[in-house]
């Protein structure tokens, strides 16, 4: 695993569960809020929604009753002929939509300070840590993007 400069002694904080103390900032996490002017019950919905340009598909996707649900469907739609050259910033794009749509869960996330966030998902070598903690980490890496522009905000 990739270790970041930004790392302090007090370690990484790991999180997978939208149940658990640092849930909030799973996909999965309950939270309403906007992005490209539609309203969202979790990321996990509006990131497994922007996949496909089928609106039929897009609908399903964003009714659907649970974000496994959602995830369910996303992996089932005909999928946009360029998705993978933009899921990162897509995924971007929705981290910092929740955020900065629910003042309280970007405090929360400001709060973890200059820490490694990990998104301890064995059976993802992509967005989380992986099975032997070597993988790419991107959900992490885009939730610390995500703090250090709300961080920058702050003073503004």
């Amino acid at each position: 695993m990739l270790r970041y400069s930004i790392m302090t002694n007090e370690g990484p904080i790991r999180f997978i569960s939208d149940r658990e103390h640092y849930g909030f900032m799973s996909n999965f996490y309950g939270v309403v809020f906007m992005y490209q002017g539609r309203q969202y019950r979790t990321a996990e919905h509006a990131f497994q929604e922007a996949k496909t340009k089928d609106v039929g598909w897009k609908r399903r996707i964003r009714e659907a009753a649970t974000p496994k649900e959602a995830k369910r469907l996303g992996r089932q739609c005909p999928m946009d002929a360029q998705w993978d050259h933009h899921k990162l910033s897509v995924m971007r794009d929705i981290v910092l939509a929740k955020f900065q749509s629910n003042p309280k869960l970007a405090t929360k996330l400001v709060a973890t300070g200059k820490r490694l966030l990990e998104e301890d998902a064995y059976w993802d070598s992509f967005w989380g840590t992986g099975r032997d903690g070597t993988g790419r980490n991107e959900l992490g890496r885009v939730l610390m993007v995500v703090r250090r522009k709300l961080q920058n905000n702050e003073g503004s």
